[in-house]
């Protein structure tokens, strides 16, 4: 699957993989940024699982698993490809270096 993904994971990564059908679909690679942040290193779908919806999974359990280490922002580790990827990121403020906010906020 990574290597299909086009992803070369670092040691440092932990990788969640979503299947769909049994089958690899999609995975999402974590690392601490800094000492309060999480990084998304790498969020990838093979062409035939996108647009299901599995991307804003991966999104979240990224979120979850940030949010129980205690962490307070989440950013991209690296700007993701001009297309699909940059709105998909885009429709959750995930553009640029200052990330957002982990931290729920109660309205």
């Amino acid at each position: 699957l990574f290597q299909a993904l086009g992803y070369v994971p670092c040691p440092e990564d932990c990788a969640y993989v979503s299947y769909l059908q049994n089958e690899a679909a999609g995975a999402v690679f974590l690392r601490r940024a800094d000492a309060g942040t999480g990084g998304i290193a790498f969020l990838g779908l093979l062409p035939e699982y996108r647009g299901l919806g599995l991307a804003a999974q991966l999104l979240g359990c990224a979120v979850s698993e940030f949010r129980k280490e205690g962490l307070s922002r989440l950013v991209l580790l690296q700007a993701p490809p001009a297309g699909g990827a940059e709105r998909f990121f885009a429709r959750f403020d995930l553009r640029g270096p200052e990330g957002i906010s982990l931290i729920p906020v109660i309205r």
